[in-house]
């Protein structure tokens, strides 16, 4: 990682070349993580240098989460390239 940037309540990370597709292969690809207002994790996003979705090396593009009113982790969702759940 060598980039990062906070907004909102979005991280965006700068993470190098990832598994997957990229226009420019000798720059960042990157990573957002987006929290709701009590910290939690509620979405993760793979991108390549163009802002095109990518897979992460874990195989999905993107994960959400969903939290119970005492912040357990209650269920997660994986998106394939296409933006549909996978799992």
């Amino acid at each position: 990682m060598n980039k990062t940037a906070m907004n909102g309540n979005t991280y965006t990370i700068h993470l190098g070349l990832l598994k997957g597709r990229s226009s420019n292969r000798g720059t960042d690809n990157k990573w957002t993580r987006q929290y709701d207002e009590r910290g939690n994790d509620i979405e993760e996003d793979y991108f390549d240098t163009d802002g095109q979705p990518i897979l992460c090396k874990k195989g999905y593009a993107k994960i959400t989460w969903k939290y119970d009113a005492r912040n357990n982790v209650i269920g997660h969702t994986y998106f394939g390239l296409n933006g549909l759940p996978i799992n």
